[in-house]
């Protein structure tokens, strides 16, 4: 921590006070001007915060799977598009003037799927 910029780490305190996360409180030395900042963590905030974020995460994911599970994907060499983008475009990129081919998502769809079975687990272990 001895690398850090005080100015990072301020900025990370405040961003922590904005979530409520910590608080300060501040004293000024009589002789000198300077100004103190006492920082503490609030733990219950901090928990609530992580939670929230996991769900989030945990929604984000839901959302891409239901997604990639719905679509029929093609792909050329710059992007992978659906079925109906392919078809209004007979099947031919004009960007990078090549072909779309089909795009079997199957391994993307198990990797989510594994991924919110693991976020889920660690969130009944919590």
């Amino acid at each position: 921590m001895n690398d850090a910029k005080p100015s990072s780490i301020k900025k990370v305190l405040y961003k922590l006070y904005e979530r409520r996360n910590a608080e300060y409180r501040t004293e000024r030395d009589d002789n000198s001007g300077r100004i103190t900042y006492w920082w503490c963590f609030n733990s219950n905030n901090v928990k609530k915060m992580m939670d929230k974020e996991a769900d989030d995460e945990l929604h984000e994911l839901s959302n891409k799977l239901e997604y990639e599970r719905s679509g029929d994907f093609y792909h050329c060499h710059c992007q992978c598009v659906l079925f109906e983008v392919a078809a209004e475009q007979d099947f031919w990129c004009e960007d990078c003037e090549s072909y779309f081919e089909h795009f079997d998502n199957g391994v993307l769809i198990k990797e989510l799927e594994e991924q919110i079975k693991e976020r889920e687990n660690a969130r009944r272990r919590d």
